[in-house]
This record gives C-alpha cells, structure tokens and sequence, in this order.
C-alpha cells in the first residue's frame, strides 16, 4: 500500500499541496517559476498565483520514462517557456494543446 501511494505520486501531491499553501500566506509571492521539471513543476502547480514552467529538457526522452501524463499539471501554469525552438517542438509533440 505504501508502495503504491508513493509510486502514483499522491503523497508527494499532498505534501506539495500543504507546503504552496504555507509559502502562499508566508511569502505572498507575485510569480511562481518551476526551473526544473518534474517535482519542482509539480510543487509550482500547486500555487494560485501566476505560474510558469521553464522547459530546458527534450522533453520527448523525458516523457518515455514518465508512467502518466502531466498534461494536468502543465495546464495549471499560465505560460510555459522552452529554451529552445528545438525544446518547444518535442515538448508539442508531446502535448499539442499546450501551444
């Protein structure tokens, strides 16, 4: 069981949740950048206030490794910046509708 809830990423979703809230009331910041994928986009997700996701990965070898989609969380963010035409053109091979 412990296994599985860590596996799927629903502890880390609820730590991440609790702690965006706590930095939100501490800190009320006016922008939220995820420098890294993967948790550190996952924790940004969490925030209410503007996001942006910064892509420097070929997010196409990195989504062949990924057991889910992070589609939700990608779509939580309010502009996601690729360092690269290359970078921008595998991460919308990847997720179209986040043009």
């Amino acid at each position: 069981m412990t296994y599985n809830i860590l596996s799927n990423n629903i502890f880390l979703n609820i730590l991440f949740k609790k702690h965006a809230i706590i930095t939100e009331r501490k800190l009320q910041p006016d922008l939220v950048v995820a420098f890294q994928e993967g948790n550190a986009t996952l924790f940004t997700s969490h925030f209410t206030q503007r996001k942006i996701a910064w892509i420097h990965c070929n997010y196409r070898c990195r989504y062949q490794t990924l057991k889910n989609s992070e589609i939700d969380v990608y779509s939580s963010f309010d502009k996601i910046i690729n360092v690269s035409r290359f970078t921008n053109e595998e991460f919308l091979k990847i997720y179209p509708s986040l043009k």
